[in-house]
Parts: C-alpha cells; structure tokens; sequence
C-alpha cells in the first residue's frame, strides 16, 4: 500500500504547478485515508463465531402432596437459541470479548420467569424471554508480560465443566458448572503460573469480585426497599478458583484436572423470593450470607480408550435472615454430580455416548440460571436423577444430541424456599447445534 502511495506521489509531482494546490490537498487526503486504513489493520483484529441451537423436548411431570392424589403435566416444546460473538483484539495484549443472544420457545414471546432482577441479570438470554436479544458477554481483558490478566465487566461464568463434555467439545466456560452456571458482572484476576512449571504441570488462580447492586427499579437515587427496611445498595461476593490439570500420568490417564473453588457473600437481597399475601404488604424476603466449597475431579482419557470421568460436588453453608428478622436459619447442604462419557472415535469421529448421576439434598442451592432444558436437573434441591445422551456429528460444524432425563424431588423446607410437593419428572430431548 506504501508503495502504492509513492507511485502516486510521482505521478502527481508530474502534473503542472497551477494543479499544486489542488495535488497537495489530495497528498494529505490521501496519506489521512492511509495512515487510518493501517492503523485500523494493526490494532483491531475481529473475530466473529457464534452458536444456533434448535432443540425438541418432551416433558412430563407428575406432583402432589405425599400420600394424596396427583396433578401431572406434560410439555412438548420447540425451541430456538442463537448466541453471537464479536471478539476484538484492540493491542496485542488487550481484548474485548462481546456476545448478543436470544432464546425463545416456537411462536412464543415476551415471556419473563425470573422472580428477581438479579435472576434476569444472571440468566442473560437463557429464560425464554423471546426474540429480543439481550448481552450476554461483555469484557475486557488486559494481559500483562508477567503471568497476570485483569478482566472487567460482563464474564462468561457459565457453561463450565462438564457441559463440553456431552457433546465432545473443548471447554467453553470459565467456572465448573456446579460451582454455579449463571452470568455475573465483575472483576477478575487471572495468574497463570504454568511457565514457572514442570512440562506437563499447569496452574492457573483466578480471583473474582462480583458486587451485587440493589436500586429502586424506577428511581436510580433511591435504595431497594422492602417494607420499611432499606437494602444495602451493595453485597459484594468473592471466589477463588485453583485449576490444576497434568498430563504427566500417561500411563493411566491422558489429563487429570482438579478444580478447587471457594465462593462467600454476605447480606444477600433475594429479591422477588416471597409474595406477600396481602396486597402491598412488605415481602419479607430473606438475605443470605453463604459460604460455597466446589471440587472437581476431572480424568480424560482414562486407559487411553477416550474414557471421561468427572465428579463435582458442592458443600453449602447458609445463614438466612427474612429482612424483619421474624425468621432466622442455618443450613448446611451438599451436592454431586457424576458425568461419564465415551467418545466413539473408532465408528464416528466426534460421537460421545455417556451418563449423568445428581444427588441433592434437602437445603441445597446451585445458581442454575443459564440452561436452555425445560426439566430443572442441575438446580431442584432433595433429588435424585439420571441423564443418559448420545451426541453425533453431522458434518464439519452441527451437532446432533439425543437424552432422556428422569428426575425425583421430595418436599423440602427452609427459610424463603420451600415445597410441600414431591414429583417425578421425565424428559425426552433432541439437539441441534451449530458452532460457527
């Protein structure tokens, strides 16, 4: 292009001294347009990708009291979800990550199932909502030449390990999916030690600041309210994640992951939680002040036959106070998740066959907000289920994925959550997906 630009410079000089003026003016016009056009080529690179996913599921649930008569319904949905990402490399060591997305069921729109407004800030495009599509991802990111990055806005905190896994993909989400699978705004840090270890040794620690925000939905210079008590403006939470993962086991395992991930927040709004009986009553919600302990055990590769195996498991600890401190609890609760996984690479490259075991007990708590299953498995507290899929490829891009949950939940109880139901929930999907 340079060389372009001299050749004109020659042909221009060449032309006759009443047109200087006029060639001047062009010269600078021209070296502007220039100067513009590669400094636009070396600071920003864009990449585009993005995700479409079609999905049938066909839902049934049977519910009632313990010991009496029971209701039963039954769900067969079509739905669609389309995610967009706009990744910009500003300079080499700073980028912005961005993501637009929607998801609805087939000729349904405008529907809004989240109890609380951080329920819709944390499920993002996830809730069936419709066609308008909502910001799912938006960040930067600055990485230092010493091993740290800093990261600041909207995170991908969802769709972590194992997810990937049911349809033999790489990892996609930052947090492991029973840490929560939700999206939250924040600062990160992220110290990546790997280079200071042994070949085959990696070690990564990121830090997390999330600080919830509690505001008048209709007047930005007034607190949230409830009743008469005012809600702190700001609850922060922290957590920490230590990922570790070697491949120095070679004669058992290809991979070995361990994932330990310690979160804690205090005086927790949960907005949205209680409905008053009397109309214009105080709801009374509850705040939470919770310390979470996740571990994950991942093995890929196990005996080199592409065997996976995962095992999550979460220990809650939780103080809940409604906001007139008439109700007060402590609850303790733990959760685990067992994924196993077979990829087929010796019938069809890519194809994976594997099973999924929750167990949950009476208190637990998963903040389960970016799902697109009608069935609640991740995220129903006192369960027990099963979840058995097959995944194929269907040429280089689309993914076909085909499962059947069966899910069991009896009644539970503590302060601000409750059901005197139990049930038994069956589930029957079939996924289309395509990565772009």
């Amino acid at each position: 292009m340079r060389s372009a630009f001299l050749l004109l410079v020659l042909f221009l000089a060449a032309t006759p001294s009443a047109n200087a003026d006029e060639t001047a003016s062009r010269l600078d016009s021209l070296n502007d347009r220039v100067t513009e056009l590669e400094a636009n080529q070396a600071l920003h690179t864009v990449r585009f990708s993005g995700v479409f996913i079609n999905r049938f599921e066909d839902f049934t649930t049977t519910y009632g009291v313990p010991g009496e008569a029971k209701d039963k319904d039954r769900l067969t949905t079509f739905s669609t979800y389309l995610a967009l990402n706009l990744d910009f490399d500003i300079t080499e060591r700073l980028k912005l990550y961005t993501t637009l997305a929607m998801s609805k069921f087939w000729q349904n729109d405008g529907r809004n199932e989240y109890a609380g407004n951080w329920q819709a800030s944390e499920g993002g495009s996830f809730g069936y909502a419709g066609s308008t599509p909502r910001i799912d991802r938006a960040y930067m990111a600055y990485t230092f030449s010493f091993p740290l990055t800093l990261a600041i806005g909207r995170m991908p905190t969802n769709n972590g390990v194992p997810i990937n896994q049911l349809d033999g993909l790489v990892r996609e989400g930052t947090y492991p999916r029973f840490a929560y699978n939700a999206i939250f705004d924040g600062i990160a840090a992220i110290f990546d030690f790997t280079r200071y270890l042994p070949r085959g040794h990696s070690l990564k620690l990121r830090a997390f600041y999330t600080p919830n925000i509690n505001i008048d939905s209709a007047d930005r210079t007034r607190q949230l309210t409830d009743g008469t008590v005012k809600v702190d403006s700001n609850t922060p939470q922290y957590a920490i994640l230590a990922e570790y993962a070697t491949t120095r086991l070679a004669p058992i395992f290809d991979t070995l992951s361990f994932y330990y991930m310690f979160y804690q927040y205090s005086n927790f709004y949960n907005a949205g939680t209680n409905t008053p009986a009397t109309p214009g009553a105080a709801p009374n919600n509850p705040t939470d002040s919770a310390i979470g302990n996740m571990l994950y055990l991942g093995l890929e590769g196990i005996g080199h036959i592409s065997l996976n195996a995962s095992l999550s498991a979460l220990l809650y600890r939780d103080a809940t106070t409604t906001v007139d401190g008439s109700q007060s609890s402590t609850i303790l609760s733990k959760a685990y998740l067992l994924n196993v996984n077979q990829r087929l690479d010796f019938i069809l490259t890519g194809s994976v066959i594997g099973f999924e075991l929750i167990k949950t007990d009476p208190t637990f708590y998963l903040d389960e907000w970016t799902y697109l299953t009608v069935i609640p498995f991740y995220s129903s507290p006192a369960s027990q289920g099963v979840h058995v899929f097959a995944a194929v490829p269907i040429g280089e891009k689309l993914r076909a994925r085909v499962g059947w949950y069966r899910l069991h939940s009896d009644p539970y109880s503590y302060v601000g959550f409750s059901s005197s139901l139990e049930s038994d929930d069956n589930s029957f999907y079939v996924q289309l997906r395509l990565g772009f």
